[in-house]
């Protein structure tokens, strides 16, 4: 999960660089997820039928939490300076979904884990607010976008632990999840096809792939993560421990801002995750 969130986006960095337009990656981003899982599935004989009521709870999840969170995901990283700073902030869930598993799973959250919460909290407010900028949306937008997809895929995350607690099997789950959302994703790419001027030649398609392939290693490794953690905040924090090094990978690469002031609060974050898990 470490590893593939690195490289995931890393090429969705890319992506951004070379203007592949988001309705184009949202397609590839759920479409060859949800053929590798039904073959996946398929080769392990794990049945994919399942009932009524948890086809439609997989559908809202989908549809509200993974398909707007990951639009939303996508625009803060555009917006923010440096790309590494909006996905901090994304995938600071941990916080959010330690403290819910306690209600929802009974799961355990000793006195050192919620102090290392706090670390985690202090140091994403240093590195999200600047002090020389005016507080207003327009500076901040980056931010709002942020924190949007910051609770959408925190509760994505709760949603589908629940879901597989219920009985539903995780390549079953991740299968109607990816495929709901490309329908989703779709049906936007067609109603909204002349607006899009993306020119899809051989680079651009290797960079879709590209994002298909990691983004399937991700989620999987992701949702296995959370099914065995003690506490689901736990494999979140370990996942957002990523981010410290994407941001400085992404600063080298693509010359993206990092003043010493955000990379000492990268270094916060990480200290405060890793006591967490430790």
């Amino acid at each position: 999960m470490f590893f593939s969130s690195i490289i995931y986006y890393l090429i969705i960095k890319k992506a951004q660089v070379e203007k592949i337009e988001s309705k184009l990656y949202m397609v590839a981003n759920f479409s060859i997820p949800t053929l590798l899982y039904f073959f996946l599935a398929r080769y392990n004989n794990i049945n994919l039928v399942v009932g009524v009521r948890y086809i439609v709870a997989i559908f809202l999840i989908s549809l509200f939490l993974n398909y707007i969170g990951s639009v939303i995901s996508y625009f803060g990283m555009i917006e923010a300076p440096n790309a590494g700073y909006s996905v901090v902030v994304q995938k600071s869930y941990a916080i959010y979904t330690s403290i819910a598993a306690i209600f929802l799973f009974h799961s355990p959250l000793p006195l050192n884990k919620f102090l290392a919460i706090l670390v985690i909290v202090f140091f994403t407010a240093l590195l999200t607010i600047n002090p020389s900028k005016k507080l207003s949306f327009k500076n901040y937008r980056w931010v709002v976008y942020s924190f949007i997809a910051f609770f959408c895929f925190g509760s994505l995350r709760l949603g589908n632990k629940l879901v597989i607690s219920l009985g539903v099997p995780t390549l079953t789950l991740l299968f109607w999840a990816m495929l709901f959302t490309t329908l989703i994703s779709l049906i936007d790419l067609l109603i909204n096809k002349k607006s899009v001027k993306t020119k899809i030649d051989r680079k651009s398609l290797i960079i879709l792939f590209g994002i298909g392939l990691s983004v399937s290693s991700f989620y999987y490794f992701a949702q296995v993560a959370d099914v065995i953690a003690p506490n689901i905040g736990y494999s979140g924090a370990i996942n957002a421990a990523s981010n410290a090094f994407y941001t400085l990978i992404v600063a080298l690469m693509f010359k993206d801002h990092l003043s010493w002031k955000k990379f000492l609060a990268i270094l916060g974050v990480t200290a405060g995750i890793i006591f967490l898990v430790l």
